[in-house]
């Protein structure tokens, strides 16, 4: 089993509300995108397996995890201001 340790999401690990980012997978890993769930995130998987996710309300902040198979990361939301 793979050590679950960032190394293949590539992507910034802070976002602010309503910036796009978008993920890849760093390698030949076998997976689908996950985002946890949560009404203030807007995410599209691409054509080319990228994941792209947006904060969509900038007045409530909670950090998320995103993943690709057993490989996660959580994801810090900034404030705007």
């Amino acid at each position: 089993e793979p050590e679950n340790d960032n190394t293949y999401i590539v992507g910034p690990s802070e976002i602010v509300p309503l910036e796009e980012v978008t993920y890849t997978i760093n390698g030949d890993i076998d997976g689908t995108w996950a985002v946890s769930e949560n009404i203030n995130i807007s995410k599209t998987i691409n054509n080319d397996n990228r994941l792209t996710v947006s904060w969509i309300n900038p007045r409530k902040r909670k950090d998320f995890i995103i993943s690709y198979g057993e490989y996660s990361k959580e994801i810090k939301v900034n404030s705007l201001f």
